[in-house]
């Protein structure tokens, strides 16, 4: 998935390079023209400029977003089907805890509900607090 959006972030970074020169491009040329304008077409010229560079902002600000949501999307899915999974093959063999560790943090991808201690933790560390 990630090599995908990879691949798609790139295509999109050459996109919005292309599309930014262009703009580039095009602004220098509206300079060189606007020497020659009165002040007030100069001006109204500019502006056009800043509204385009907004709309292209803005655009590109989009189809970023639009391609961030498309890889979560993915992501969160291929989450859930690994859980799925492991809770399945856990069962199926039955384990009664799975360990899953990452750099950041260890977890429990599968576990029994007999072995919970969510709610026995819970209620220490409420009664703690209520002793502060």
């Amino acid at each position: 998935i990630e090599e995908k959006y990879k691949v798609r972030d790139e295509v999109f970074s050459k996109r919005a390079d292309s599309i930014g020169q262009a703009f580039q491009l095009e602004a220098q040329d509206m300079q060189i023209k606007a020497r020659k304008m009165s002040q007030q077409k100069a001006q109204e010229v500019y502006d056009e400029l800043g509204q385009k560079q907004q709309l292209l902002q803005q655009q590109l600000q989009f189809e970023q977003q639009q391609l961030q949501q498309a890889f979560n999307l993915e992501i969160d899915s291929a989450i859930i089907k690994v859980k799925d999974f492991v809770k399945a093959y856990g069962e199926r063999n039955g384990y009664k805890l799975i360990l899953g560790t990452t750099d950041a943090a260890s977890t429990v991808m599968f576990g029994t509900t007999e072995d919970d201690l969510t709610q026995i933790v819970l209620d220490s560390l409420n009664a703690g607090y209520k002793k502060d």
